[in-house]
Protein backbone atom coordinates (compact mmCIF):
# COMPACT_ATOMS: atom_id res chain seq x y z
CA UNK A 1 0.00 0.00 0.00
CA UNK A 2 1.43 3.45 -0.70
CA UNK A 3 -0.29 7.25 0.13
CA UNK A 4 -0.53 10.18 -1.79
CA UNK A 5 -0.34 13.76 -0.59
CA UNK A 6 -2.03 16.21 -3.09
CA UNK A 7 -4.51 19.02 -3.10
CA UNK A 8 -5.04 19.17 1.04
CA UNK A 9 -5.90 14.52 0.42
CA UNK A 10 -4.63 11.67 1.45
CA UNK A 11 -5.23 8.97 -1.14
CA UNK A 12 -4.29 5.05 -0.17
CA UNK A 13 -3.98 2.81 -2.88
CA UNK A 14 -3.44 -0.74 -3.65
CA UNK A 15 0.32 -1.68 -5.04
CA UNK A 16 0.41 -3.33 -8.65
CA UNK A 17 -1.35 -6.97 -8.49
CA UNK A 18 0.38 -9.35 -10.16
CA UNK A 19 -1.97 -10.07 -12.66
CA UNK A 20 -2.38 -8.20 -15.46
CA UNK A 21 -6.34 -7.89 -15.30
CA UNK A 22 -5.56 -6.66 -12.34
CA UNK A 23 -2.93 -4.04 -13.49
CA UNK A 24 -5.80 -2.39 -15.14
CA UNK A 25 -7.22 0.37 -13.17
CA UNK A 26 -10.87 2.45 -13.92
CA UNK A 27 -11.30 5.56 -13.20
CA UNK A 28 -14.31 4.88 -10.67
CA UNK A 29 -16.16 7.71 -9.74
CA UNK A 30 -17.56 5.93 -6.53
CA UNK A 31 -13.49 6.35 -5.14
CA UNK A 32 -14.00 10.48 -5.60
CA UNK A 33 -13.16 12.83 -2.58
CA UNK A 34 -14.19 15.95 -3.12
CA UNK A 35 -11.40 19.33 -2.62
CA UNK A 36 -13.08 22.14 -1.43
CA UNK A 37 -11.07 24.27 -3.14
CA UNK A 38 -8.14 23.39 -4.83
CA UNK A 39 -5.12 25.29 -4.93
CA UNK A 40 -7.59 28.21 -3.73
CA UNK A 41 -9.61 27.53 -6.48
CA UNK A 42 -13.17 29.07 -7.60
CA UNK A 43 -14.88 25.84 -6.66
CA UNK A 44 -15.31 22.22 -5.58
CA UNK A 45 -14.02 19.33 -7.39
CA UNK A 46 -14.21 15.05 -7.18
CA UNK A 47 -11.29 13.54 -7.65
CA UNK A 48 -8.74 10.70 -6.72
CA UNK A 49 -5.29 8.97 -7.66
CA UNK A 50 -5.25 6.32 -9.89
CA UNK A 51 -0.84 5.38 -10.45
CA UNK A 52 1.85 7.01 -8.25
CA UNK A 53 5.16 7.24 -7.53
CA UNK A 54 5.43 3.71 -5.81
CA UNK A 55 3.86 2.12 -8.86
CA UNK A 56 6.99 3.28 -10.80
CA UNK A 57 11.01 3.05 -11.69
CA UNK A 58 10.68 6.56 -13.07
CA UNK A 59 9.94 10.23 -11.88
CA UNK A 60 6.44 9.95 -12.93
CA UNK A 61 4.50 11.25 -9.65
CA UNK A 62 0.84 10.42 -10.49
CA UNK A 63 -2.33 10.50 -12.11
CA UNK A 64 -5.27 12.12 -10.85
CA UNK A 65 -8.99 11.55 -11.92
CA UNK A 66 -12.21 13.45 -11.74
CA UNK A 67 -14.33 15.61 -11.64
CA UNK A 68 -14.60 19.66 -11.94
CA UNK A 69 -17.84 20.92 -10.82
CA UNK A 70 -19.77 23.83 -12.38
CA UNK A 71 -18.43 26.52 -11.75
CA UNK A 72 -15.41 25.44 -9.58
CA UNK A 73 -11.81 25.10 -10.72
CA UNK A 74 -8.06 24.87 -9.64
CA UNK A 75 -6.81 28.40 -8.34
CA UNK A 76 -3.68 30.13 -10.31
CA UNK A 77 -0.69 28.21 -9.25
CA UNK A 78 2.81 26.90 -9.74
CA UNK A 79 5.80 23.88 -9.23
CA UNK A 80 9.03 24.30 -8.53
CA UNK A 81 10.10 20.89 -8.96
CA UNK A 82 7.16 18.97 -11.21
CA UNK A 83 5.17 19.30 -14.46
CA UNK A 84 1.70 18.66 -14.90
CA UNK A 85 -0.07 18.04 -17.65
CA UNK A 86 -4.26 18.62 -17.78
CA UNK A 87 -6.44 16.61 -20.00
CA UNK A 88 -9.77 17.87 -20.02
CA UNK A 89 -11.95 14.27 -21.43
CA UNK A 90 -15.52 16.01 -21.76
CA UNK A 91 -16.94 19.70 -21.59
CA UNK A 92 -14.98 23.09 -21.81
CA UNK A 93 -12.83 25.27 -19.07
CA UNK A 94 -10.83 28.49 -19.02
CA UNK A 95 -7.17 27.53 -18.85
CA UNK A 96 -4.62 30.70 -17.81
CA UNK A 97 -0.92 29.61 -18.01
CA UNK A 98 1.62 32.42 -17.14
CA UNK A 99 -1.14 34.88 -16.91
CA UNK A 100 -3.08 34.23 -19.90
CA UNK A 101 -6.48 32.59 -20.37
CA UNK A 102 -8.08 31.26 -23.02
CA UNK A 103 -11.46 28.98 -23.79
CA UNK A 104 -10.43 25.53 -24.40
CA UNK A 105 -12.86 22.79 -25.32
CA UNK A 106 -12.04 19.22 -24.62
CA UNK A 107 -10.76 16.58 -25.82
CA UNK A 108 -7.33 18.35 -25.05
CA UNK A 109 -4.41 18.60 -23.50
CA UNK A 110 -2.64 21.25 -22.01
CA UNK A 111 1.69 20.94 -20.17
CA UNK A 112 2.21 23.00 -17.58
CA UNK A 113 6.36 23.37 -17.50
CA UNK A 114 8.51 23.73 -14.53
CA UNK A 115 8.33 27.46 -12.93
CA UNK A 116 4.83 27.74 -15.31
CA UNK A 117 1.72 29.41 -13.11
CA UNK A 118 -1.85 27.79 -14.29
CA UNK A 119 -4.95 26.87 -13.27
CA UNK A 120 -8.64 26.75 -14.90
CA UNK A 121 -12.34 27.57 -14.39
CA UNK A 122 -15.43 25.45 -15.34
CA UNK A 123 -17.53 28.35 -15.94
CA UNK A 124 -20.61 26.05 -17.36
CA UNK A 125 -23.61 24.27 -15.67
CA UNK A 126 -21.59 21.10 -16.70
CA UNK A 127 -19.40 18.94 -14.91
CA UNK A 128 -16.02 18.86 -16.68
CA UNK A 129 -14.20 15.37 -16.38
CA UNK A 130 -10.39 15.59 -16.15
CA UNK A 131 -7.16 14.14 -15.80
CA UNK A 132 -3.48 15.61 -14.83
CA UNK A 133 -0.87 13.53 -15.13
CA UNK A 134 2.59 14.79 -13.16
CA UNK A 135 6.02 14.11 -13.48
CA UNK A 136 8.97 15.46 -10.85
CA UNK A 137 12.76 15.98 -10.95
CA UNK A 138 13.09 14.08 -7.30
CA UNK A 139 11.28 11.20 -7.30
CA UNK A 140 8.33 11.02 -5.24
CA UNK A 141 8.34 14.67 -4.26
CA UNK A 142 6.16 17.67 -5.11
CA UNK A 143 5.19 20.66 -4.42
CA UNK A 144 2.92 23.71 -4.98
CA UNK A 145 3.34 27.36 -5.10
CA UNK A 146 -0.55 29.03 -4.49
CA UNK A 147 -1.03 32.66 -6.00
CA UNK A 148 -4.26 33.28 -4.28
CA UNK A 149 -6.04 33.74 -7.51
CA UNK A 150 -9.07 31.70 -8.79
CA UNK A 151 -9.14 33.13 -12.06
CA UNK A 152 -13.02 33.92 -12.49
CA UNK A 153 -13.45 36.96 -14.86
CA UNK A 154 -9.97 36.56 -16.29
CA UNK A 155 -9.75 38.20 -19.57
CA UNK A 156 -10.00 36.14 -22.59
CA UNK A 157 -7.37 35.88 -24.90
CA UNK A 158 -9.39 34.63 -28.36
CA UNK A 159 -5.91 32.60 -29.79
CA UNK A 160 -4.22 31.00 -26.75
CA UNK A 161 -0.61 31.83 -26.71
CA UNK A 162 -0.06 28.46 -25.11
CA UNK A 163 1.52 25.19 -25.58
CA UNK A 164 -1.98 23.03 -26.16
CA UNK A 165 -2.60 19.71 -27.99
CA UNK A 166 -5.94 18.83 -29.81
CA UNK A 167 -7.07 14.89 -29.68
CA UNK A 168 -10.05 15.17 -31.89
CA UNK A 169 -8.24 15.88 -35.29
CA UNK A 170 -7.18 13.52 -37.48
CA UNK A 171 -3.47 12.91 -37.18
CA UNK A 172 -1.27 14.74 -39.39
CA UNK A 173 1.71 12.26 -39.66
CA UNK A 174 2.15 8.36 -39.52
CA UNK A 175 3.51 6.70 -36.59
CA UNK A 176 7.13 6.75 -35.35
CA UNK A 177 6.86 3.18 -34.79
CA UNK A 178 6.82 0.89 -37.72
CA UNK A 179 3.34 -1.20 -38.17
CA UNK A 180 2.33 -3.84 -40.26
CA UNK A 181 -1.30 -2.82 -39.82
CA UNK A 182 -1.60 -0.05 -41.56
CA UNK A 183 -4.93 0.93 -40.13
CA UNK A 184 -3.54 1.87 -36.83
CA UNK A 185 -2.66 5.42 -36.72
CA UNK A 186 -0.14 5.47 -33.58
CA UNK A 187 1.34 9.04 -33.40
CA UNK A 188 3.06 12.13 -31.23
CA UNK A 189 1.11 14.89 -29.73
CA UNK A 190 3.74 16.09 -27.66
CA UNK A 191 7.64 15.56 -27.42
CA UNK A 192 10.53 15.91 -25.26
CA UNK A 193 11.21 19.35 -26.50
CA UNK A 194 8.18 20.49 -24.86
CA UNK A 195 8.47 19.49 -21.13
CA UNK A 196 11.86 19.98 -18.47
CA UNK A 197 11.64 16.83 -16.71
CA UNK A 198 12.10 13.18 -17.63
CA UNK A 199 8.72 13.31 -19.55
CA UNK A 200 9.35 11.94 -23.10
CA UNK A 201 6.30 12.14 -24.73
CA UNK A 202 2.49 12.34 -25.34
CA UNK A 203 1.12 9.89 -28.03
CA UNK A 204 -2.10 8.62 -29.05
CA UNK A 205 -2.76 5.33 -30.57
CA UNK A 206 -6.28 5.38 -33.04
CA UNK A 207 -7.30 1.77 -33.51
CA UNK A 208 -10.14 0.38 -36.28
CA UNK A 209 -12.26 -2.17 -35.05
CA UNK A 210 -10.29 -5.48 -35.59
CA UNK A 211 -6.60 -4.17 -36.02
CA UNK A 212 -3.93 -4.12 -33.58
CA UNK A 213 -0.53 -2.69 -33.09
CA UNK A 214 2.95 -4.61 -33.41
CA UNK A 215 4.48 -5.68 -30.43
CA UNK A 216 6.66 -3.27 -28.76
CA UNK A 217 9.37 -3.53 -26.17
CA UNK A 218 9.90 -0.17 -23.93
CA UNK A 219 13.47 0.29 -23.98
CA UNK A 220 14.19 2.96 -21.31
CA UNK A 221 10.90 4.74 -20.70
CA UNK A 222 7.48 3.81 -18.61
CA UNK A 223 4.36 4.29 -19.99
CA UNK A 224 1.12 5.40 -18.77
CA UNK A 225 -2.23 4.31 -21.15
CA UNK A 226 -5.17 5.90 -20.59
CA UNK A 227 -8.42 4.67 -22.54
CA UNK A 228 -10.32 7.15 -23.59
CA UNK A 229 -12.76 5.39 -25.92
CA UNK A 230 -13.48 2.32 -27.36
CA UNK A 231 -12.91 -1.51 -25.49
CA UNK A 232 -10.10 -3.83 -26.48
CA UNK A 233 -7.34 -6.19 -25.16
CA UNK A 234 -3.44 -5.78 -23.87
CA UNK A 235 -0.91 -8.08 -24.49
CA UNK A 236 2.50 -7.63 -22.48
CA UNK A 237 4.65 -10.33 -22.35
CA UNK A 238 2.27 -13.12 -23.04
CA UNK A 239 -0.34 -12.49 -20.67
CA UNK A 240 -3.62 -10.93 -22.23
CA UNK A 241 -6.24 -8.35 -20.31
CA UNK A 242 -9.55 -7.17 -21.59
CA UNK A 243 -9.55 -2.71 -21.08
CA UNK A 244 -11.94 -0.35 -21.64
CA UNK A 245 -12.85 3.07 -21.56
CA UNK A 246 -11.22 5.35 -18.79
CA UNK A 247 -9.05 2.64 -17.31
CA UNK A 248 -5.62 3.07 -16.81
CA UNK A 249 -2.47 1.20 -16.88
CA UNK A 250 1.49 1.18 -16.58
CA UNK A 251 4.00 -0.66 -18.86
CA UNK A 252 7.40 -1.30 -17.55
CA UNK A 253 10.26 -0.78 -18.76
CA UNK A 254 11.88 -3.79 -20.62
CA UNK A 255 8.16 -5.26 -21.25
CA UNK A 256 6.44 -5.64 -24.83
CA UNK A 257 3.12 -4.82 -25.27
CA UNK A 258 0.86 -5.24 -28.28
CA UNK A 259 -2.55 -4.00 -28.34
CA UNK A 260 -5.83 -4.68 -30.43
CA UNK A 261 -9.47 -3.28 -30.60
CA UNK A 262 -11.79 -6.25 -31.01
CA UNK A 263 -14.77 -4.07 -29.58
CA UNK A 264 -16.54 -1.77 -31.79
CA UNK A 265 -16.10 1.27 -33.09
CA UNK A 266 -12.76 3.08 -32.66
CA UNK A 267 -10.05 2.47 -29.58
CA UNK A 268 -8.48 5.48 -29.20
CA UNK A 269 -5.82 6.15 -26.15
CA UNK A 270 -3.62 8.04 -24.98
CA UNK A 271 -0.32 7.25 -24.00
CA UNK A 272 2.36 8.96 -21.60
CA UNK A 273 6.25 7.66 -21.69
CA UNK A 274 8.93 8.70 -19.36
CA UNK A 275 12.80 8.00 -19.13
CA UNK A 276 14.61 6.20 -16.50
Amino acid sequence: MYKIFSLGLVFTLSACAQSLQERVLPNDPANYRLAESAHDGAGPMDFTGIIGSSDVASNFLYLHAGMILPKGGIGHHFHHSIEEMYVLLSGEAEFTVNGHTSLIEAPVIVPNKLGSSHGLVNTTDEPLRWLNFAVSEVKGRGDAFDLGDNRVGADLDPVPVFVYGRLDKEPSRRSLFEQSDDEVKYFRVLGPEVFSTNWNHVDQIILPEGSATDPRQLEGIEEIYYVMEGSGAISVDGETASVEMDDAFLISMGETISVSNNGSGDLKILIIGVRQ
